[in-house]
Order: C-alpha cells, then sequence, then structure tokens
C-alpha cells in the first residue's frame, strides 16, 4: 500500500497542513465541490478569527496592550492566511487547485492526470509534487455511485493515476464548517456502509442476497489505500480476510 489516506477535520486545516510545507514541490489540490462552496468553508472560520481579534474597544486595557505590544503580537492574533507573507505568497505559487463536482468530471480528471495535450504522458526529470483529493467519498454519497462498484472504480482510478505519474497521494474527508455533526460529510464517511450494487441495477432472485449486503467504506478503501490515523491501521491478517472476503462477493457478483 503506497498510498495514503489523511484524516483532516477541517478544510481550513488540511490547507494550513500543504502551506506549512517547504515550497519544493507543486501540489495538486483536487477538490470535490464547486468553488463557492469550497470558498464558504475557508472564509467563515477566517472571518471569526478575525472578528475574535477585533473585539477589543478603543482606549480599553486590551487595546492599549496590543499597542504597546506591537507588531509582534497582531502577527500572532492574525491568522496565517489574512497576513501576505512571502512564504504564503510563494507556497500558494506552488498549489494548483482542480474543482471537480461530479464523479463524471472527477474521474474524467484523474483518468487524463499526468497526460500532457497530444503528446502522451508527461516526463519530467523532477519527482512529482502530491496529488490530493478532498471529498472523494462525500462526492458519490446520495448518488447512484455510493456503492461498493461505484468507490472502487473512482478509488482505483485515482490509485492509478498516482501510480502513473509517480506521486504521492492523500485522500481527506473534512467537516462541514457550517453543520459540524452532519454524518454525510466528514471522516465519519470511512464508517458509513454502502451496498454492492447501486438500487437501479435489475437482479434476479438468485443476486438478492448480494444486493441486500452493505461492507464499510473502509474496508473498500484498504485494497488501495493505508490510514494514516493509528487508531485504525489496518491489523494484517485481519486486513487481508476483509480484502479477501470483499474480493470473493464481487467476484461472485459479477458472475
Amino acid at each position: 500500500m503506497q498510498y495514503i489516506i489523511s484524516k483532516t477535520d477541517w478544510v481550513i486545516d488540511l490547507l494550513e497542513d500543504i502551506i506549512k510545507r517547504p515550497p519544493t514541490e507543486d501540489t495538486t489540490l483536487v477538490v470535490c465541490s464547486s468553488k463557492d462552496e469550497f470558498l464558504r468553508q475557508i472564509m467563515t472560520p477566517l472571518i471569526e478569527h478575525r472578528d475574535e481579534h477585533s473585539d477589543a474597544v478603543p482606549g480599553s486595557p486590551e487595546s492599549l496592550l496590543g499597542e504597546n505590544m506591537g507588531e509582534k503580537d497582531e502577527s500572532q492574533a492574525c491568522h496565517r492566511f489574512l497576513a501576505p507573507t512571502f512564504h504564503l505568497l510563494s507556497a500558494s505559487q506552488k498549489v494548483r487547485l482542480v474543482f471537480c463536482p461530479t464523479t463524471a468530471s472527477l474521474r474524467a480528471y484523474l483518468s487524463s492526470y499526468g497526460f500532457a495535450p497530444s503528446l502522451g504522458p508527461e516526463t519530467t526529470t523532477t519527482a512529482p509534487g502530491p496529488l490530493m483529493v478532498l471529498g472523494l467519498v462525500a462526492l458519490h454519497h446520495g448518488t447512484s455511485e455510493f456503492t461498493v462498484q461505484g468507490l472502487s472504480r473512482t478509488f482505483s482510478t485515482a490509485a492509478a493515476a498516482a501510480h502513473r505519474v509517480g506521486c504521492r497521494l492523500r485522500l481527506a474527508e473534512c467537516k462541514d464548517i457550517h453543520d459540524p455533526s452532519n454524518p454525510y460529510v466528514g471522516p465519519a464517511l470511512w464508517e458509513a456502509e454502502v451496498p454492492l450494487l447501486s438500487g437501479s441495477v435489475k437482479i434476479g432472485e438468485a443476486g438478492a442476497h448480494w444486493a441486500r449486503r452493505t461492507i464499510s467504506i473502509r474496508k473498500i478503501a484498504r485494497r488501495w489505500f493505508d490510514f494514516e490515523d493509528r487508531t485504525h491501521r489496518p491489523e494484517s491478517k485481519r486486513a487481508v480476510q476483509e480484502q479477501e472476503a470483499l474480493a470473493e462477493a464481487e467476484e461472485e457478483m459479477l458472475v
């Protein structure tokens, strides 16, 4: 398993993690939502942070203390994304944003990732930067692709894209900043159960057993990825048994 799934609660935290790294390589961040929704996830915590540090009344002890402390404390009170530093400007130029609001557009982008127009696979002398996909599982939720078959297809397409280019692949599911308890968004989705096939697929009585069976998304993802969080690190024997059972189920399903 050479591809890593990262667990991050908030979009702003994911961006901070990217910015903190030395800006020596390009990072491609594929956002599985619209641009407007992505900006809302970022701007809300920044606005709240700014308001928290602008509540001091002019002439109050807090205000006078801030004036006496000078620029050092002002920079600490300001979020790193609100301060136009040279490091932030340099790091932002190394991040490429791609928006894929549908499963079709996501698979199309991943299938073409690493290919130069009319030239075939791109060849570079330096190691390619990481490929990060934000909200891949949430994008499938509520659609006919929220199944073992649909998720497996997208997982394998993403893994193949990273392998073709030779880059690191990271997946992240972040909570909704406006509704943190939403069970259909965020890291909790990895524990969700999905059916083998979409309900729109017509099957006979012989296949009814497989149609009713569900498998957790975490078990599906383990066929291609390792989890970074230690509490869910796959145990070798158990993980192998789960993967073998899943593979057998898919083979019988396709017979």
